[in-house]
């Protein structure tokens, strides 16, 4: 899946999910657009998110609907039982529940499974006259019905606004990512206190 911009009846349509196949990783077909700008929380971008599998096997995904860049955005959970020729939708995460004013509720999320419960790690700022980026932990039982969890990386002093954060475990230890920029840390995770240390 990746970003794409396709014409339609000559006009430039807002972003979609474009989807392509491979059986090895070389040599690429694509097929139809997978997730369109259709619904009113994604009506200006389908942006980046994750997919996944989920425990019966179909595939899932979670994506920023885009309806006004950071001043209005929405968690939408979709999942497709046909390898991702078709999707349901549905919005999971409404822009009234983000972290702060300056912080979209959902930018460019990290998906994965601990345990029984999903996280997601959305991109962001901790707002205010100085803001730095943040990487925003969520958590969810059903990847419907999400909870702020925080920050993971509070004592990181990093200006602006983070995108595409990612936290990789990597030989014992972890890697944080960000896309605004391509900084990274390398550090410690803990799960129970959901805190990363540089």
């Amino acid at each position: 899946f990746y970003q794409f911009d396709p014409i339609v009846n000559g006009c430039q349509s807002a972003r979609t999910w474009a989807h392509a196949v491979s059986d090895d990783l070389v040599h690429w077909k694509d097929w139809p657009v997978a997730l369109w700008p259709d619904t009113p929380y994604d009506r200006n971008g389908v942006y980046s998110g994750n997919t996944f599998v989920l425990n019966d096997g179909s595939l899932g995904a979670l994506y920023t609907g885009n309806v006004d860049g950071h001043r209005e955005t929405y968690g939408i959970f979709a999942r497709s039982a046909d390898a991702g020729l078709t999707w349901t939708k549905k919005s999971v995460m409404d822009d009234s529940e983000r972290p702060n004013p300056d912080s979209p509720v959902h930018w460019d999320g990290q998906v994965w499974c601990d345990g029984d419960l999903w996280h997601q790690l959305i991109g962001g700022t901790t707002g205010g006259n100085e803001p730095r980026g943040a990487a925003w932990l969520w958590a969810s039982p059903n990847l419907e019905h999400w909870t702020l969890q925080g920050n993971i990386a509070p004592t990181i002093e990093s200006n602006g606004f983070w995108e595409l954060p990612y936290l990789i475990p990597l030989g014992g230890r972890h890697v944080l990512m960000v896309g605004q920029g391509n900084p990274y840390w390398i550090g410690s995770y803990d799960r129970k206190k959901r805190l990363f240390t540089p």
